[in-house]
């Protein structure tokens, strides 16, 4: 009951809001009462900590994706096609992050943690790639190409939701994402510096 309860709950968070979502909607789109429904979850900062520790491991399960099998090619594109899965599934935590940190006031925090060891992983991936030839940076450059990778994985929605105001977001949006990514890439992927055509790293499919 608990899984199938927070599964609602997160279907409901990502189509609306965190802010705009009720207890009252959320029982209703269970079919129970709020009394059933608070000997669960009396408020919805619990319900929001229990869909953070859920995001928390899919955080940490995209950021050491494939670490065991540096020398694998594909490894690379599901490595970045699995964070932007990830932003989709849970996209409210990306894009209501403002109303989460006051409800949640410690979620800055825990935030700060995923992004420290994920942002270590990505850098990991970085210098296999180096390592298996696949990439051309020197170790500054590595640096500054995971630094800016993040910053566009993890802000994208936020930018979406700004910049197209009124307008749903679909995962299709999210291919334009990892197109931004590609283009970081592009100018020290071993191929581009060599001046054979580029490949892009990933492409997602709107589902």
């Amino acid at each position: 009951m608990r899984a199938r309860m927070l599964a609602v709950c997160l279907e409901l968070f990502n189509e609306h809001s965190f802010s705009s979502v009720t207890i009252a909607q959320i029982a209703l789109a269970l079919g129970m009462n709020e009394g059933h429904l608070h000997y669960y979850f009396q408020t919805k900062q619990q319900i929001v900590l229990a869909l953070f520790d859920d995001f928390e491991r899919g955080a940490m399960a995209a950021a050491s994706h494939g670490l065991d099998a540096p020398d694998r090619p594909g490894r690379y594109v599901d490595y970045l096609q699995n964070w932007f899965s990830l932003m989709w599934g849970y996209r409210f935590v990306y894009r209501d992050h403002r109303s989460l940190h006051r409800v949640a006031p410690m979620l800055p925090q825990r935030i700060a943690h995923i992004y420290q060891a994920g942002q270590a992983r990505l850098r990991l991936v970085l210098d296999d790639m180096a390592a298996a030839g696949l990439l051309v940076a020197s170790s500054d450059e590595r640096a500054s190409l995971m630094v800016n990778a993040w910053i566009i994985a993890s802000y994208w929605i936020d930018y979406l939701t700004i910049s197209r105001t009124g307008k749903a977001i679909s995962r299709a949006d999210l291919a334009e994402g990892i197109h931004q990514i590609n283009q970081l890439f592009a100018p020290y992927l071993a191929t581009g510096r060599a001046g054979a055509a580029r490949k892009p790293m990933a492409k997602e499919k709107a589902r």
